[in-house]
């Protein structure tokens, strides 16, 4: 559930920010889905480029054909994929950039005023 900003003090505000998980969690979950991206396009990559050398040299007719079809459509599906998790990964990489920013533009809370734990009273 969001919260409008807005309309909380800056002491809720700051402990909310300094009481959090940090943007490490979403750091990690950029990396990982930057890695999968990766190991998509590769697997697209590998995949096609085995079964063209297959139909090419190997495997020739009717059935060769239809399999390369089908191989086609995989590794399309693969390429597409690989996007759609690169693209999740540059969000994810976004949103810790915008906490990390926003968390060095929080001033602490002070667990209790400089003025009071000076006195002597």
């Amino acid at each position: 559930m969001f919260t409008d900003f807005a309309f909380l003090p800056p002491e809720v505000i700051s402990t909310r920010m300094y009481s959090g998980p940090g943007s490490g969690s979403l750091q990690a979950a950029a990396e990982g889905w930057q890695q999968l991206s990766a190991e998509l396009h590769a697997s697209a990559q590998t995949y096609r480029s085995v079964v063209s050398d297959l139909i090419a040299w190997h495997w020739v007719g009717p059935s060769s054909a239809a399999m390369a079809a089908a191989a086609t459509s995989y590794a399309e599906w693969l390429e597409a994929t690989a996007i759609q998790t690169g693209q999740t990964a540059r969000q994810a990489a976004t949103a810790a950039s915008a906490f990390d920013e926003a968390f060095a533009m929080t001033v602490p809370r002070r667990s209790s005023s400089p003025i009071a734990s000076s006195c002597s009273c």
